[in-house]
């Protein structure tokens, strides 16, 4: 349902208080040191010798990341894929302005979902309803006194969230060491009865897929140490049956062979009972030999130590994407079948526990941040009433 502004306030359209300017390349005018700010849409990340701009502003991004933006205010320089505003500080206050940027429905705006995009004139197009004066202003400062105890409390979280992420790691890191102590160091093609790469894109492409069938495995899918069910998608069975070397049974473990910061290269998971399932391109399906759990391979090769030796084996290539040699030639430490249960035991009850703060912590993060978004929106909408008179 959407709120109706108090009957005082003033709709119109963004651009009836502000000019749009476009941002530049940044690369004739960067400086070491000095100089001025370039903001990007992550906010200020290099430095310039002249500006483009000199006052209060909100920025607003033109390509990929659109929906984070941003007030800055003095002399500055932006992005070619970053636009910048020109306020009217007579009819529009550029704080109360960028609160209420904040809630614009970037994503129903974009104009490319590969790259999202945004122009010049949907932002000038854009309504918003303006209160005078001393009310943006009042409405502003409380916005950043409220926003920044939440803002405070997101960033405590978020810092806990890093630190129990660091403590996991490194209980992993510690009993990898035991594993190391305890057996020998093997290149993965010692350990694995078989292992099949994805087929070429060429091979599975979107036109494949259907609504039931045999499962395929993406990238999606591969946790760290954990088989993630989301991401579901499946081909039909006789065209599975084509790419039958592909095929991946519960209890393999499957491998990622492309990663980022978030999902890294190398993490691994045992598939679970699925059914046979195709592995898609970019992931690896593994089969150990007799002795080796696949519970513990897929902990091993997830754990940090082995995930740093296939990201350094990867170097090279524009994305980090690992081949099969690559995946064979990595060494792991391979133990006794007791050894193997009694560590995969002991990491999975450590984790238990800092895994269920960590949930805790994100929790929070999440909950507080759609208080901030709803309290922005309630406040710029003027269905919160802060207290100054028409």
């Amino acid at each position: 349902m959407s709120v109706v502004p108090p009957e005082h306030w003033d709709r119109s359209r963004f651009g009836r208080f502000a000019r749009i300017g476009n941002g530049a390349d940044y690369g004739s005018v960067e400086v070491a040191e000095g100089g001025y700010p370039v903001y990007g849409s992550g906010g200020e990340f290099r430095r310039a010798s002249t500006h483009l701009f000199d006052g209060e502003s909100v920025l607003f991004g033109r390509k990929g990341t659109i929906d984070r933006p941003l007030y800055v205010t003095g002399k500055f320089w932006t992005v070619d894929t970053m636009f910048y505003s020109i306020i009217d500080r007579t009819k529009l206050v550029p704080r109360f302005a960028y609160f209420w940027a904040t809630t614009l429905p970037f994503g129903a705006w974009a104009t490319d979902t590969a790259l999202p995009s945004m122009s010049a004139s949907a932002i000038k197009a854009a309504p918003i309803a303006v209160p005078p004066l001393a009310e943006q202003r009042a409405i502003a400062d409380y916005l950043d006194r409220e926003t920044a105890q939440i803002d405070a409390f997101i960033a405590k979280n978020e810092e806990l969230i890093a630190l129990l992420t660091e403590r996991r790691d490194s209980v992993w890191s510690d009993l990898y060491g035991e594993a190391v102590a305890a057996g020998q160091m093997l290149p993965l093609r010692r350990v694995v009865a078989s292992i099949a790469d994805g087929p070429f894109g060429s091979s599975l492409t979107s036109a494949h897929y259907a609504d039931a069938g045999t499962r395929v495995i993406r990238l999606g899918n591969i946790g760290i140490d954990e088989f993630k069910p989301v991401d579901e998608a499946y081909i039909s069975d006789e065209y599975a049956a084509s790419l039958a070397a592909h095929t991946a049974f519960a209890g393999d473990v499957i491998v990622a062979g492309l990663g980022d910061d978030r999902m890294p290269l190398g993490r691994a998971c045992v598939l679970p009972e699925i059914g046979p399932a195709i592995v898609k391109a970019d992931c690896y399906r593994v089969r150990p030999m007799a002795g080796i759990s696949s519970e513990f391979l897929a902990w091993v090769l997830s754990a940090p130590p082995t995930r740093g030796l296939m990201r350094l084996a990867a170097r090279g290539s524009t994305r980090e994407r690992l081949n099969t040699s690559v995946v064979l030639d990595v060494a792991v430490p391979v133990t006794s079948p007791e050894i193997q249960a009694r560590l995969v035991e002991q990491f999975a009850s450590s984790a238990a526990r800092i895994d269920a703060a960590r949930r805790v912590a994100e929790q929070g993060v999440e909950l507080a941040r759609e208080r901030r978004a709803a309290l922005i929106s309630a406040t710029v909408t003027g269905k919160i009433d802060v207290g100054v008179a028409a």
